[in-house]
């Protein structure tokens, strides 16, 4: 791997910020500038979170970040060339892994738990595959094996999610039931995701796009030792059952 060159600019020591009010730092390794927030708490392992297709930092919910930030420090982080990080992406889930390590080493971190949501998933496995001594436990969320059959798959869900500019009415759909609970469930999630008004991330390009769509290939046998939880939805409409397969030991 390339030499490491560090450029943070850190949050005041003994400070605790939430996902809101976390501010973007950068860190450069590799040849990449890596934007990331962290909060939490100071202590404890740090949590890695790994987003969705296209996703950069404030795609995730508060409310969750925040609650698993009750007792451990939570990082989020645009991969390279998504969103505010310099670079392009790479059109393999292994090459995106790849600059997860190098960014997690570039922080000087030695071992992070990594939770993967959904495409972030699939950066993960293969990120617990070719470095297992960095990752100490694994969270798998709306996410399958790599090269899991589509069969099953919302027939509108490439055309909705390749759209250029996402609206809300494409997030209502991708990730949440048509149900009257479950939209109501989403339009308090879309309040969340955008109660952060400043130093917000860009849209991700399309090149991100693009790369990120190529990117599935050969299923991916989850290493010894991680420790892996993995949870989807009953009727999920970006990854089936048979894709998800059976539940790795945990």
């Amino acid at each position: 791997m390339s030499t490491t060159h560090i450029h943070l600019s850190r949050a005041p020591s003994g400070t605790t910020y939430s996902h809101v009010s976390a501010p973007t730092q950068f860190v450069e390794a590799g040849g990449v500038r890596y934007a990331y927030r962290r909060f939490g708490t100071e202590f404890g392992t740090p949590l890695v979170l790994l987003p969705h297709f296209r996703a950069g930092m404030d795609h995730w919910d508060p409310l969750v970040t925040d609650g698993l930030g009750t007792n451990r420090p939570v990082i989020l982080f645009d991969n390279a060339g998504v969103a505010t990080s310099s670079g392009e992406t790479p059109d393999t889930f292994e090459a995106q892994a790849d600059h997860v390590a190098i960014f997690v080493r570039g922080l000087g971190l030695q071992r992070v738990d990594v939770l993967g949501f959904s495409i972030g998933g699939y950066v993960a496995q293969a990120l617990a595959l070719r470095f297992p001594d960095l990752v100490r436990r694994l969270v798998l969320v709306g996410t399958a094996p790599r090269g899991g059959e589509q069969e099953g798959t919302h027939p509108d869900v490439l055309r909705v999610a390749r759209n250029l500019v996402p609206s809300r009415e494409d997030f209502l759909f991708l990730f949440f039931e048509p149900s009257e609970t479950s939209q109501a469930a989403a339009r308090a999630f879309w309040q969340r995701r955008h109660q952060r008004s400043t130093d917000v991330d860009p849209p991700s390009s399309e090149q991100t796009m693009k790369a990120q769509t190529g990117g599935r290939g050969d299923t991916v046998a989850l290493p010894r030792p991680a420790t892996c939880r993995a949870a989807r939805g009953e009727r999920d409409r970006l990854t089936t059952r048979q894709q998800s397969g059976p539940k790795p030991d945990s």
